[in-house]
Parts: structure tokens; C-alpha cells; sequence
């Protein structure tokens, strides 16, 4: 067990190492920073000094180094545009961020489980076909159309709603249900297909033909060993709401890390954009270790 836990802990060290290696370099992408910080008319002289105070005028491994040395200590660099702290950016954002994930995600499990349990057991019946039907419906529209609809309809024709910005707890309704949206369909579709299997197992007949209240065939017997797949998927739902958040904190207007980025992408804020996406791929892959590892407790065969 050791040597499995150790092998996949270096896996995630060396795809983290990968991730800083692209992080840093496709940021530079996008063009010069010192162009968005200066004006057209600033002197060689100015450029050139914050040219080098910026480390631009070091060759670029010179500035990796640099930069994934202070990353190390956990100092992930000061905002070329606000002149603020990383660290401190993203302790304002990340509550705002995380409390829109929570909500997303029950939502998305209290309606994708209960959704994809009846589906499977009434199987052919009006539920299962309005089920499918919205799990086609959440997968295939795309979130930043899905915000707008749900904008115009509850916000602008009944006003039921606030369109955007962060003030009360209505406020984070239409965000977190678009936000939503998508996960619920594949929770659903996954715990039908799951349950599926399980309810025509022997074990199910058997507690049927004993006269067990169907409830509790779904619910204990039936949902509880269909869990596995599921419960697997909706960990890794929670770190991709986080991560997916962009484009719904830009729709919605709402203060968030995902916002945060979209404003540094804009002002070629490097050290912003490379911290925010190296906490995302962090996110990820202690994810997919911490459940390979849980799998590999729960089947031996996994291991090897």
C-alpha cells in the first residue's frame, strides 16, 4: 500500500512540476505587462527600469526560477497592476468563491441524487424520460447562455431575482443554480446508470419479495451499493465548481477568484493569473490523488 501511495505521489509532484512549466509560460502569451502599465508616452528610461524590477529583462529560465523559488517559500508575488499582495487578492475573493460553490453543490446533489434514484426505479415511466430529457438539456446548453436566459427570464421579466452582484441571499440563487446546471445532469445520469445495475441484483428481489418499503430498497440497499462511482464523481464536482467559476462570476457579476483572473487575463497581471491557475491545478490533482487512494483502500485489486 506504501509503494502504491508513494507512486502516486510522485506522479502528482511530477504533473505539478509540468503545470508550472506551462503555467508560467503560456501567460506570456498574451503579450508585454509593461504595455498595460505604461503609458504610450513614458521614456525608454522609466521602461527600462521597470523592466527590471519586474525581472523582464532576465532571460526567461532566469524568471521561472525566480518565480517557482518564492512559489516554494509560499510567497506568490505582488500584482504588477494593483501593487497588492497575491496571497491577499485571493483571501478576499476565495470566501465569496467558495460560498457559490457550496450552494452550486447541494443543489446539485439533493436534485441529481433523488432525480437519478426514481429515474432508475420507475425505468420507462413520464419521470425517467423528463429526467433524461433535462440531463441532455444541462449538458448540452453552455453556462454563460444558460446565466443569460436565466437572467432575462427571472431577473428582467418577473424580477423575482437580482441580476448580479453579491448583497443579499437572493443574490446567489441564479449563480449558484447556473452554476449548477451542468453538474446536476451528470449526477443524475450517473446514479440512474448506477442504480440501474444495482436494482437488478439478487439482493434487491430478495428484500422486495421479503416485503422491505420500497424506500428503503432504493434508498438503503439499493442506493448505498451504487454509491461508489457517484460519490467519486461529486468530489471532483466541488473542486470543478471552484475551478469552472469564471465564466458564471463574470456573467453574474460576482466578486470571486473566478473574476479575479479574468481581470488579470485582461490586464496581463502575471503573477495573479499564474497563482490563481497553479491553485487550481493544485485543487485537482490532490483530488484525483486523495481518491485514488481512497479506491485503493476500498479494493485491494486496484493496487497492483
Amino acid at each position: 500500500m506504501g509503494r502504491y501511495i508513494m507512486g502516486r505521489a510522485v506522479q502528482g509532484l511530477t504533473s505539478m512540476f509540468l503545470v508550472t512549466i506551462f503555467v508560467f509560460g503560456i501567460v506570456r502569451l498574451s503579450g508585454d505587462p509593461l504595455q498595460m502599465l505604461l503609458p504610450e508616452e513614458a521614456p525608454p528610461e522609466q521602461y527600462a527600469e521597470m523592466k527590471k524590477l519586474l525581472y523582464l529583462d532576465k532571460p526567461i529560465v532566469v524568471q521561472y526560477w525566480k518565480w517557482i523559488s518564492r512559489v516554494v517559500r509560499g510567497d506568490l508575488g505582488t500584482s504588477t497592476k494593483l501593487r497588492i499582495p497575491v496571497m491577499e487578492l485571493i483571501g478576499e475573493r476565495l470566501p465569496n468563491t467558495l460560498q457559490l460553490a457550496a450552494v452550486a453543490f447541494a443543489f446539485t446533489l439533493t436534485l441529481g441524487l433523488a432525480v437519478g434514484v426514481y429515474a432508475a426505479a420507475w425505468r420507462g415511466s413520464v419521470v425517467d424520460y423528463v429526467a433524461r430529457g433535462f440531463a441532455v438539456m444541462g449538458q448540452a446548453a453552455p453556462s454563460f447562455w444558460s446565466g443569460i436566459i436565466f437572467i432575462l427570464i427571472f431577473a428582467v421579466y418577473l424580477r423575482w431575482l437580482p441580476a448580479g452582484g453579491k448583497g443579499g441571499l437572493s443574490s446567489i440563487i441564479l449563480p449558484a443554480f447556473t452554476l449548477g446546471w451542468l453538474p446536476v445532469a451528470g449526477v443524475m445520469r450517473m446514479t440512474r446508470s448506477s442504480m440501474l445495475e444495482v436494482l437488478n441484483s439478487e439482493y434487491i428481489k430478495l428484500a422486495r419479495i421479503k416485503g422491505v418499503r420500497e424506500t428503503l430498497v432504493l434508498w438503503k440497499h439499493g442506493f448505498k451499493n451504487a454509491a461508489l462511482p457517484v460519490l467519486t464523481y461529486t468530489a471532483l464536482i466541488f473542486i470543478a465548481m471552484i475551478n469552472g467559476s469564471v465564466i458564471i462570476e463574470t456573467v453574474f457579476a460576482w466578486p470571486g477568484i473566478g473574476r479575479l483572473v479574468l481581470e488579470a487575463v485582461l490586464n496581463r497581471d502575471f503573477p495573479i493569473v499564474q497563482a490563481v491557475v497553479l491553485m487550481f491545478s493544485t485543487w485537482y490533482i490532490l483530488g484525483n490523488l486523495f481518491i485514488d487512494i481512497g479506491y485503493a483502500y476500498l479494493n485491494p485489486r486496484i493496487r497492483y
